[in-house]
C-alpha cells in the first residue's frame, strides 16, 4: 500500500511539473503577444486624457487582420448611438485608421459620409450686418409649415419645392457628379468650388455603370427626403452660424480680415447602409465583429461606388446652401456682391493615399484631412471660439489627419472664463419658420484653458497653428 502511495505521489508531481511548465510557457507566449500588439497612437491634452473605452475600442482596431495605424485626437470619444448598435461599429470619434490595400473594413466609416463644414466669407463688416438681412438669410433656410408636412410625407410635391430642391433627374445628376452638376443646373459660377475637398466631386460617375453596386430602391424612390430640403438641413450637431473675424495669426491664404463676417454651416452626409445592396450591407457592415471585404470581391468596389455617390451629393448639398447665400447677399446688397468660400471640408469618407511611400486605404471618423500648408476648419461649441487652421510639415505623423471640433474637450472641463462678448442663439423648432416655433436668447462667449493647451499639442508635434479666430454672433440649429 505504502508502495502505491509513492508512486501516485511521483505521479501527482509529474502532472504538476507539466502544467507548471505548460503555464510558464502560456504566460511567455503571451507576454510575447502582448508586446508584439501594435499600439495606437494618441494625441491628448496632459490634463485630459482620452477616455478608456474609446482606447480600448481602438485596441480591438489596430490589432485587425490588415491594419496599419490608428490615430485618436485629443476629442476622441465614442458615440452612445454606436455603442448600442446591435452590429459592430464602435469605432471612436475624431480617430483616423489605415489599412493595407487587400482589406477594407466597412464598420470603420459607413455612416454621415460627407457630413462636412463649409466657411464662407461675406464683403462687409460687423457694423454693417443688418437685421433685416439676418432675417431674410435665417428664413431662407428655414421650412413654411406646408413645405414641412410635404417633406415630412415624403411627397414630391412641385409648386411646394424650394428653387434649390432638386428633381429626380436633378438628383441622379449630383450622384454622379457633384457639386459641379449642381452649379450647371443652376446656372452658377463654379469658381467657387476651387476650395472644396476634390473640388466638389469625389469622383464623376457619369459614364461609370454602377447601378449593379447599389440598393435600386434607394436610387428609384427612397430618395424623396434627400431631394427635398436641400442644402438646408441643422438638425442634430449640425449648424448656421454667424461669426466675425476676431484675430487674425496669419491670413497669407485667406485675406480675411479683423471685424469681416463669414459664415460657418455644418451639415449633410449620407448612410452608406442605404445605398449599398442589401446583401453586402448585411454581410459587411450589419456584422456582430469587424468583417473586411477582399479586393477581389465584387462588394469592394461596391463599396467605393456607393460612397462616391454620397460624397457627391453632400458636395451638392453644402453647395447649395452657398448659393442661397450668394443670391440672397446680390439681392440685398447688389448685382456685384459676391461670397468667397474659403473652405469646405469633409470629416467622415475613405480614401486610397499613398503615405510614406505605400498605398493604403484612409479612414476619417469625424476628421479632416489637411496637408502642410493646408487649410482646416477646427470647429467649437456656439458660445466658444472656432479657428481656421493651418497645416504644420509633420501631418504625415497623423495620417494627414486632424479633429474637425474640440466640443469634447470642452464638455469634459471645468467652467471656462466668460468675455465681454454676446452670442445670439436661436433655436427653431423643426426648422418651422413661424416665430411661434422660435426661441431665442443670448449668452456671454467663454474661453476654455484647454483650447491653448490643444494648439500647444499640436504645434508641439508640427501639426497644426492657428490661423484665424472666429467669434460666433448668431448661432441658429434645429431642435
Amino acid at each position: 500500500m505504502e508502495k502505491y502511495f509513492s508512486k501516485l505521489n511521483w505521479l501527482l508531481i509529474l502532472i504538476f511539473d507539466i502544467l507548471s511548465i505548460g503555464n510558464l510557457l502560456a504566460l511567455s507566449n503571451r507576454n510575447n503577444f502582448m508586446n508584439n500588439l501594435k499600439s495606437v497612437k494618441l494625441f491628448e491634452l496632459e490634463n485630459l486624457k482620452i477616455d478608456k473605452d474609446s482606447k480600448e475600442y481602438a485596441r480591438e482596431i489596430i490589432n485587425l487582420k490588415g491594419v496599419n495605424e490608428m490615430i485618436l485626437f485629443p476629442d476622441t470619444h465614442t458615440k452612445t448611438k454606436y455603442v448600442n448598435a446591435n452590429y459592430k461599429i464602435t469605432i471612436p470619434s475624431s480617430a483616423v485608421i489605415s489599412s493595407d490595400l487587400e482589406y477594407l473594413y466597412p464598420q470603420f466609416r459607413s455612416r454621415g459620409i460627407n457630413c462636412g463644414m463649409t466657411v464662407v466669407a461675406l464683403p462687409f463688416s460687423e457694423e454693417d450686418l443688418k437685421e433685416k438681412f439676418v432675417l431674410k438669410l435665417f428664413n431662407s433656410i428655414l421650412y413654411s409649415i406646408p413645405y414641412y408636412i410635404n417633406y415630412r410625407l415624403r411627397l414630391a410635391t412641385p409648386f411646394l419645392s424650394s428653387k434649390y430642391d432638386l428633381s429626380h433627374k436633378e438628383f441622379k445628376g449630383v450622384l454622379e457628379g457633384g457639386a459641379k452638376a449642381y452649379a450647371g443646373f443652376r446656372n452658377s459660377n463654379n469658381n467657387q468650388l476651387e476650395n472644396f475637398d476634390f473640388q466638389g466631386c469625389f469622383k464623376n460617375l457619369k459614364e461609370i455603370n454602377y447601378a449593379q453596386y447599389i440598393n435600386k430602391a434607394w436610387m428609384d424612390y427612397r430618395n424623396i427626403r434627400l431631394r427635398n430640403s436641400f442644402g438646408r438641413y441643422y438638425g442634430g450637431n449640425h449648424f448656421f452660424e454667424i461669426q466675425v473675424v476676431n484675430k487674425v495669426i496669419d491670413n497669407e491664404k485667406t485675406n480675411l480680415k479683423e471685424g469681416q463676417i463669414v459664415i460657418v454651416f455644418h451639415t449633410a452626409g449620407e448612410s452608406l447602409e442605404d445605398i449599398i445592396r442589401e446583401d453586402w450591407r448585411d454581410k459587411y457592415i450589419r456584422s456582430k465583429n469587424y468583417k473586411y471585404i477582399k479586393k477581389e470581391d465584387p462588394a469592394y468596389q461596391g463599396f467605393f461606388f456607393s460612397q462616391a455617390l454620397a460624397m457627391n451629393y453632400g458636395f451638392a448639398y453644402r453647395y447649395a446652401t452657398v448659393l442661397m447665400i450668394d443670391d440672397l447677399l446680390k439681392k440685398y446688397f447688389g448685382g456685384d456682391k459676391n461670397v468667397d468660400v474659403i473652405l469646405d471640408k469633409s470629416h467622415n469618407f475613405v480614401t486610397e493615399e499613398e503615405i510614406r511611400g505605400k498605398q493604403q486605404i484612409i479612414y476619417r471618423h469625424n476628421a479632416e484631412k489637411i496637408l502642410p500648408g493646408g487649410l482646416a476648419l477646427l470647429s467649437g461649441f456656439y458660445n466658444t471660439f472656432s479657428y481656421i487652421v493651418k497645416g504644420g510639415e509633420d501631418l504625415e505623423n497623423s495620417l494627414y489627419s486632424m479633429d474637425h471640433g474640440y466640443g469634447k474637450v470642452i464638455k469634459d472641463t471645468m467652467p471656462g472664463h466668460e468675455l465681454e462678448n454676446f452670442v445670439q442663439i436661436q433655436r427653431n423648432k423643426k426648422g418651422l419658420k413661424s416665430s411661434f416655433f422660435k426661441k431665442i436668447r443670448k449668452e456671454k462667449i467663454v474661453f476654455y484653458k484647454e483650447v491653448d493647451e490643444y494648439f500647444a499639442v499640436m504645434k508641439k508635434n508640427n501639426l497644426l497653428t492657428s490661423s484665424i479666430e472666429l467669434r460666433p454672433i448668431i448661432n441658429m440649429k434645429f431642435n
